[in-house]
């Protein structure tokens, strides 16, 4: 919200604090490379870039709905949620390999690069023209505030999301107990899932710019609750099954993540897109950890572990349910059709 509304002269309302965050990164992770022990400037330093994490992914995110014509949404976070899940992929197995042949401190090191590389990358693109119009005020928190798409989207969001709890937190360490695997296999399985996650996320994107929002959710939808029924099959023994397995969820979950991001932005409008973006992942975020999380807590020790992961599906099929009530975007039909 601070963003929205207060530019840095010349320098744009996005740029700027995206930099800050790039020298907060620099100096903590700078820091954090040369402690070798635990103590409280290392737990310090952790605060600190996680709050300059906050305020990278939040500005980069206002700055994409700045940039970002409204039938590019999907594309735009099916390139950014699958590349996420690419680079999870890739880091994972990279950083693995390099912690057997380097000290921490380098390994801590290039991870502070990464980021600040992270952020310099969002200072490459080039800010609208601010005006007065597209600062923040009360009157654009007013005119969202009346709107029924901001209220059904936010309810959509804490119950849909309860889906991912499946495979977002709670994922590792289902692999780990329902198939019976060691570190180095759910290393192996979590970059397929996130492989599965790359591909998943781009075809979705794409295909939400042809068919439209509400149809996109729908698939999105209807893939991660096929997901939650995959996961309930997973046994010891079979890895195989258990890799075919991660890169489907993986896909079907970048699927239904993309086509709720495209929502995010959709209802976020360019003038209040950094408070708004930031508050639907929040929804979404709790939806995910508090309402999924504490639902498959609750039944793993009544059905088990394996048939807890179908129980978030009525979640997602509730909140389908919200879909005809809502207007989003609909791609144009050609004249003539």
């Amino acid at each position: 919200a601070f963003c929205d509304k207060f530019p840095v002269g010349r320098y744009g309302r996005r740029r700027p604090y995206i930099m800050m965050a790039a020298i907060t990164y620099a100096i903590c992770y700078g820091i954090l490379s040369t402690i070798m022990e635990f103590s409280s400037i290392w737990v310090a330093m952790i605060i600190i870039s996680m709050l300059a994490w906050v305020i990278a992914d939040g500005n980069l995110d206002a700055l994409t709905i700045d940039v970002t014509p409204p039938e590019k949404y999907g594309l735009m976070q099916g390139v950014a949620w699958g590349c996420r899940g690419l680079g999870a992929a890739l880091g994972g197995i990279a950083f693995a390999l390099m912690a057997a042949k380097m000290n921490w401190s380098i390994i801590v090191a290039l991870i502070g690069v990464f980021a600040v590389i992270e952020c310099l990358s969002g200072i490459l693109m080039r800010e609208p023209k601010i005006t007065k119009e597209r600062l923040a005020s009360i009157q654009a928190f007013k005119k969202v505030a009346k709107k029924r798409e901001t209220w059904i989207g936010a309810l959509y969001l804490l119950l849909a999301s309860a889906g991912t709890a499946t495979f977002g937190p709670l994922g590792s360490s289902y692999f780990v107990a329902q198939a019976r695997i060691d570190q180095t296999t759910l290393g192996i399985t979590l970059s397929i899932l996130n492989t599965g996650m790359f591909i998943g996320s781009f075809v979705a994107g794409v295909l939400s710019d042809r068919i439209g929002t509400k149809k996109a959710l729908i698939v999105g939808n209807i893939l991660a609750i096929i997901a939650c029924g995959l996961l309930a099959t997973i046994a010891p023994g079979n890895l195989s099954y258990l890799f075919t397995v991660a890169f489907l969820v993986g896909a079907f979950q970048g699927a239904q993540m993309t086509s709720m991001l495209r929502m995010y932005m959709e209802l976020s409008p360019p003038e209040i897109g950094g408070a708004l973006f930031a508050t639907y992942a929040s929804i979404a975020n709790a939806g995910m950890v508090l309402v999924g999380g504490l639902t498959i807590s609750f039944f793993t020790p009544i059905v088990g572990q394996a048939y807890s992961m179908i129980s978030v599906v009525p979640y997602v099929i509730v909140a389908s349910m919200m879909l005809p009530f809502m207007k989003l975007y609909e791609p144009r039909k050609a004249k003539g059709t």
